[in-house]
């Protein structure tokens, strides 16, 4: 601790790193709990449904979750040797090129076999599609994860991105598809008792089918046997009820304090306030609830919040109406409340605190509206933001005030460039082309401006810079490019790569400058040099004819 206190001391910038990692680390613990109990919660929600409306509520959260543009839940067979399709998200069973893969087959069937999550990244443009009304869009990862519970495979879960998946995400998946397992098992065997049941009833009638037969042959007999079988089945069936009732109260019982403890440790390890805001007909504004988190967040104690008023006294003049104004809105409405505002908590020592609010809405017996929710602290968040608008508009004055004009890209994988490779310009390279319609973000765009004499060799100087590893000079070439009046200008193309360990280039980025002007002086330079040298000639040949005369 005290080597960290020396370390922090002696280096503010590494004091400062350590505290944005920590209110970091407490962000994505916040947004993994958080996602976990959503993610319960629509579990529970849906229980009592069949596979297939299982697997449909399931998918569309987990392709809400993370951004998925696609994505196919497969459930293992009773045999336990292929997976079949049972919902999907963007996609239907008569959409699908596959809706069943054996063990081990294909990345669905390998996933399942292995029970090993697999993530695709970077997958080549136009090698998977997904369909659009727009057109067709190639994706660009491809992330199934198994659902394994009890170190059995219960099922299979394909998710389709345009973009490559934040390892936060993979993490939480694998949390999710333990949970999702579990469910699914206990679905599973719901259905098998409810077989089981039937069968027993369709025995049961076929017995009692027998016994009619039975009793048409010896009615007297069977009549007075069938009737005190019934009184003592009934009164065996009413103790075997009786207990069963004891018992499931006892279970709730149990289960009620099992929750309510786990809700009070939640609340109070959970950073931040969780609470209940009640808005009644007569127009009164309570809190009907606050978690221990008042004391961090406001520095109050539970209960003190009972008078909205002491709330609004922490809260910033300037947002108040704001507050006001948005969750009124949103009782109205029955909409889910966001809001961000500013307080001046007592122990905060006069800083501005920013706390973010989010709270659903419901409607009780007595007409008033219940909102339940919470506040965060999201001050980091704020600062960091504001560091972030304060680099883009130092990036802007820059890129405005600059005669030169500023290009980015990303190399590709293969390390080969061609006419589609994705290219940012700024505004100055629109200028110095006099380009009225703006670059398009590809490389072609500018390709197809090279004076035709140099137009083989402008992505062979690219990829021999690209591909010298052991360089570190930057990349600088000269071209004619055509301008909007098919005049050509003299540009140097400078750049600067970034590369990995290996020398691996993974970004280029440099500046487009105009240097007609100096081309044009070096060739008269050049024409002069050569006439100089011209006349000096002329001059030692008189001299030698005069010296011979």
């Amino acid at each position: 601790m005290n080597e960290f206190m020396q370390a922090s001391n002696g280096n503010p910038e590494n004091n400062t790193h350590n505290v944005l990692t920590t209110d970091e680390s407490i962000q994505e613990r916040l947004w993994l709990d958080s996602n976990l109990t959503k993610f319960d919660d629509v579990l529970r929600e849906n229980y009592d449904k069949s596979i297939e409306d299982f697997s449909e509520a399931i998918i569309t959260y987990l392709c809400t979750l993370t951004d998925a543009m696609r994505g196919a839940f497969f459930v293992m067979n009773s045999n336990k040797d292929r997976v079949q399709f049972s919902g999907g998200f963007a996609c239907t069973e008569n959409t699908m090129k596959k809706t069943e893969f054996e063990v081990g087959e294909s990345v669905v069937g390998q996933v399942a076999k292995s029970k090993r999550l697999t993530n695709l990244k970077d997958i080549p443009f136009q090698n998977v599609y997904l369909d659009s009304s727009a057109g067709q869009l190639s994706a660009r990862c491809m992330v199934v994860v198994p659902l394994i519970f009890n170190e059995e495979v219960y099922g299979v879960v394909e998710l389709i991105f345009l973009h490559n998946l934040e390892d936060k995400y993979i993490d939480l998946l694998h949390r999710l598809s333990r949970s999702a397992a579990a469910m699914l098992q206990s679905i599973q065997n719901n259905i098998k008792t409810k077989k089981l049941l039937q069968e027993s009833i369709m025995q049961a009638e076929r017995l009692q089918a027998a016994e009619e037969e039975m009793r048409q042959n010896n009615e007297e007999l069977v009549a007075t046997q069938e009737e005190m079988e019934r009184k003592s089945n009934e009164l065996e069936r009413l103790l075997w009820e009786s207990k069963a009732k004891e018992q499931e109260l006892h279970d709730i019982k149990e289960k009620l304090e099992s929750e309510q403890e786990n809700f009070s440790r939640m609340t109070s390890s959970v950073p931040g306030m969780i609470f209940q805001y009640q808005i009644y007909p007569n127009g009164t504004h309570k809190f009907p609830y606050t978690s221990s988190g008042i004391a961090e967040i406001f520095g109050k104690k539970v209960g003190d919040f009972k008078n909205v008023e002491v709330f609004k006294e922490l809260m910033h003049q300037d947002d108040v109406q704001t507050f006001e104004e948005t969750i009124q809105r949103a009782a109205d409405m029955m909409q889910v409340w966001q809001w961000e505002g500013r307080f001046m908590p007592k122990n905060g020592n006069g800083r501005v605190k920013w706390l973010a609010g989010s709270a659903r809405p419901e409607i009780l017996e007595d007409e008033s509206v219940l909102f339940s929710g919470i506040f965060t602290n999201i001050t980091p968040l704020k600062e960091k933001e504001s560091l972030v608008q304060t680099v883009n508009e130092r990036f802007q004055l820059i890129n405005e005030g600059s005669t030169e004009g500023i290009w980015d890209m990303d190399i590709p994988e293969n390390e080969t460039l061609d006419r589609d490779t994705p290219v940012w310009w700024s505004g100055q390279c629109n200028v110095l082309l006099d380009c009225e319609d703006g670059l398009s973000e590809k490389l072609g765009s500018l390709y197809d401006r090279v004076h035709p004499s140099s137009r083989g060799l402008f992505f062979e100087h690219f990829h021999h810079h690209l591909r010298n590893y052991e360089s570190t000079k930057p990349f600088e070439k000269s071209f004619r490019f055509r301008t909007q009046q098919d005049r050509y200008r003299w540009f140097l193309l400078r750049g600067t790569i970034r590369r990995n360990e290996q020398g691996k280039p993974l970004r280029m980025a440099g500046a487009l400058i105009d240097i007609t002007h100096y081309k044009t002086l070096q060739k008269k330079i050049d024409k002069f040099k050569a006439r100089e040298k011209s006349m000096l000639a002329k001059i030692h040949e008189l001299e030698d004819a005069t010296s011979k005369g």
